[in-house]
């Protein structure tokens, strides 16, 4: 990483220590053992395809993910004129997003 996201992640751990002891009345962490998790570079990758194709993929009444792994990647690419592989790789996160989504609603 480099120095300057070094400090801002040094300082995003100091404020959620902050929170925790003013929302939960808790001792801090160690800054160790507090971690942030975002988006996969291919999920960005993925929702650049999405933004980039949004109207194209709204007139198809693409709007969701499930709309999103209904789509006919063929179709779409030869009507819509959007390239195959940026379909597959839409795709992929999809199959990707919704088989988190279902293991998550099963462990509630």
């Amino acid at each position: 990483m480099k120095k300057q996201d070094l400090e801002i992640t040094g300082l995003e751990k100091q404020l959620w220590n902050a929170m925790r002891k003013d929302l939960y009345r808790v001792a801090p962490l160690p800054p160790e053992a507090i971690k942030f998790v975002g988006p996969r570079r291919k999920t960005l990758r993925a929702l650049e395809i999405w933004g980039k194709n949004r109207a194209l993929l709204g007139r198809e009444e693409i709007f969701t993910l499930e709309a999103l792994n209904k789509m006919d990647v063929d179709r779409l690419s030869q009507d819509a004129g959007i390239p195959h592989k940026e379909l597959d790789e839409l795709m992929s996160m999809v199959i990707r997003e919704l088989l988190l989504m279902r293991e998550l609603e099963e462990t509630k």
